[in-house]
């Protein structure tokens, strides 16, 4: 069968565990994916979604604005205080002050360089995912798996290509 290894990408964009804010959404910026991967001191430790980063900047949760909305006996004005102007300015120092630390998700689904691209497969299937961190035995992040990848790896592989 084939492994990971023959189908991953090596070349991986990610951030630092101490990357901050303004520098992430950089990134997201100028490749366009929805995910990246954290790494500190090489091992992956969380991958942050682009989810994640909308959660930041939502003017407040969905529950909150049904709440607001019962509160009919509460005049207009009041009920505003429960809400936030978006036309106000963010404030630049979150950009900053937040890292990516501070917003990954830890334990993210990977798959070992060593494992059978069908077990990743199975995982991306599995966790509706169309890309998966590659590491090493030491839990380094040594490359990223799409589902591009393995179908044109195979295809490549059964002489398609």
């Amino acid at each position: 069968m084939y492994l990971v290894k023959e189908f991953m990408k090596k070349e991986v964009v990610y951030v630092e565990v101490s990357t901050t804010l303004r520098e992430i959404l950089k990134v997201f910026d100028k490749f366009k994916y929805h995910t990246l991967p954290v790494v500190d001191k090489k091992k992956l430790v969380g991958i942050i979604e682009w989810e994640d980063i909308f959660h930041i900047f939502k003017p407040h949760p969905k529950h909150i604005e049904e709440f607001i909305s019962r509160l009919t006996s509460v005049p207009k004005e009041f009920r505003e205080i429960f809400t936030i102007d978006l036309s106000l300015e963010i404030s630049p120092e979150i950009l900053n002050l937040c890292i990516a630390a501070d917003i990954m998700k830890t334990n993210p689904a990977v798959v070992n360089e060593n494992e059978e691209v069908s077990v990743a497969y199975e995982r991306m299937k599995k966790q509706n995912l169309n890309r998966l961190p590659v590491v090493d035995d030491e839990g380094n992040l040594v490359g990223i798996l799409s589902l591009l990848d393995i179908i044109f790896g195979i295809l490549e592989k059964k002489g398609f290509f």
